[in-house]
């Protein structure tokens, strides 16, 4: 398999060891992308069909999210090495869990909430695919950002200052 990209010299890296994107994340990626998009075939059409989450079994939202997070994470772990893909997982869930259930108890940063018993059990308070849901949207927005400043990627103004001076430079002058 040829990897992504090939590391620089041993210089640049601690230790002289440049760490590799994850080898398994290839092979399994298009499986778990297969089995997610699946799993949305279906809760659309039981959506158009006008089936309730209740007749058809509420594993298939549960399922859904977690297919959902799990495609983006070996979609991340085909670019990134794996223990940074698992240190960026447990960062995200953790601190959306934490936001959540802090806005269920306080209604602090977004307002009182009251989840349904559609998503299912709960961990103290916040249903268990809140943090997926995050976890997911937050990847793949991550994804979207970089394809969008794919252009400027060799530029000296890459990133945050690209999109504030591309912004400047269509705004009036005054």
């Amino acid at each position: 398999m040829k990897p992504l990209f090939r590391p620089g010299p041993a210089e640049f890296f601690p230790g002289g060891v440049a760490q590799w994107p994850s080898p398994w994340a290839h092979a399994v990626h298009k499986p778990v992308f297969i089995a997610f998009l699946g799993c949305f075939a279906v809760a659309w059409t039981a959506l158009l069909l006008g089936i309730s989450s209740a007749e058809a079994g509420r594993w298939l939202d549960g399922l859904y999210w977690l297919l959902a997070a799990v495609s983006s994470l070996t979609g991340l772990a085909r670019r990134l090495p794996e223990q940074n893909v698992f240190m960026a997982a447990t960062l995200i869930i953790a601190i959306s869990f934490g936001i959540a259930f802090v806005a269920e108890k306080t209604g602090v940063p977004f307002g009182p909430r009251a989840y349904t018993d559609v998503l299912g059990a709960r961990i103290p308070g916040v249903p268990w695919p809140v943090p997926l849901m995050w976890l997911a949207v937050i990847v793949n927005g991550r994804g979207v950002a970089r394809l969008i400043l794919r252009p400027w990627r060799k530029t000296t103004y890459y990133g945050w200052r690209c999109c504030l001076i591309s912004d400047w430079s269509r705004s009036p002058r005054a």
